[in-house]
């Protein structure tokens, strides 16, 4: 690309690396220049950078006087000295006043950094230069302040009728006005408010004989459906429970919201083993409530191992535990502890 600008690695890498091979190492005053070589680019072809040969001029310069008995400070005399001359010729020029800005800048930078070791001649002429540069752009700004502060001469069209045009005419207005002064009120019709989601049901409702409310209720919205039945059991079933006048009755709904509800989250939840072992803890509570009434119908069943493993519980993911109290989970292996640890049911 013929607008970037040429890479360091010619002179840090390539002369370097030829003048390593047909010379040897010298003790020299080495020369650092600082040099800005940004692009300034603005609706043109090429770019605008800095000029290598003014780069050459100032080493060549530097390095002709700092090895004569002037020294180093006498390098940096001049440069101020044909900075200051070069900003007396952009006044003259009337450039821009941030080209005169920078200018003023760097010369004052430079005599800040050479102090007391600059000619007074010299120090006359820069502080002059200074001072010069800066009544210019104090003038400039006032012209432009003149120029803003002047209101524009407005001349009337003439086609225009002041007088008819300032005249305002509410023809259709009365009214309007009549029934403001007077607070009269516009009768807003009422809109009936008919909510179009289904209640939300309790435990009662979803342990119904044959289901039906479990179903209507998912088809209408899953989610909310199968958040309100694991939401229900993990308030707890004892009270449930402790209310079943009919075992029978109460077996066939245990089971058939325990299937149609482990059926409908498998295929809601998949893919997210989080959601899934809710699922799990929420069966294993219907379960349990299952195996309280059947024994409280028959008690010797209570000696028998229910025949689930404990590590069932071991795979489970909850990613938070408020979700799914800890009592939950410790009912169910409060359960299988205690069927593990009686011996009675080996016999059995």
């Amino acid at each position: 690309e013929e607008r970037d600008t040429t890479h360091p690695r010619y002179i840090t890498e390539l002369l370097t690396g030829i003048l390593r091979a047909v010379g040897h190492p010298a003790d020299v005053a080495c020369v650092r220049k600082r040099i800005g070589d940004d692009l300034t680019w603005n609706n043109s072809r090429l770019p605008w950078w800095r000029s290598s040969l003014w780069l050459l001029i100032r080493v060549v310069l530097q390095t002709s006087l700092e090895w004569t008995t002037l020294g180093r400070d006498t390098y940096k005399v001049f440069m101020l000295f044909f900075m200051q001359e070069l900003a007396q010729e952009a006044i003259a020029a009337d450039t821009s006043s941030e080209l005169l800005r920078f200018m003023s800048v760097k010369i004052s930078r430079r005599l800040m950094e050479l102090g007391s070791s600059v000619p007074d001649k010299v120090l006359r002429t820069a502080l002059q230069t200074c001072i010069t540069v800066r009544e210019t752009l104090d003038r400039r700004w006032e012209l432009v302040q003149e120029d803003k502060t002047a209101s524009p001469l407005w001349t009337a069209p003439s086609q225009l009728d002041l007088s008819r045009d300032t005249q305002l005419s509410l023809l259709g207005s009365r009214g309007y006005i009549h029934n403001a002064l007077k607070n009269y009120g516009t009768d807003i019709p009422r809109t009936p408010y008919n909510p179009g989601h289904r209640s939300r049901g309790t435990l009662d409702d979803f342990l119904s004989s044959d289901g039906s409310f479990f179903s209507d209720a998912y088809l209408a919205q899953l989610h909310l459906t199968l958040y309100d039945v694991e939401q229900a059991v993990q308030q707890g079933t004892d009270v449930w429970v402790a209310r079943v006048m009919n075992a029978d009755d109460a077996c066939v709904k245990l089971e058939i919201l325990a299937d149609k509800y482990s059926l409908s989250a498998l295929k809601t939840y998949t893919s997210n083993p989080e959601h899934v072992s809710i699922m799990l803890l929420t069966t294993m509570e219907f379960w349990i409530a299952l195996d309280k009434v059947v024994i409280e119908e028959i008690p010797m069943l209570a000696e028998y191992s229910p025949e689930i493993p404990t590590a069932l519980l071991e795979s489970l993911l909850l990613d938070d535990a408020e979700n799914f109290p800890v009592r939950t989970s410790t009912s169910i292996l409060a359960t299988l502890e205690h069927a593990g640890g009686d011996q009675s049911f080996q016999r059995k």
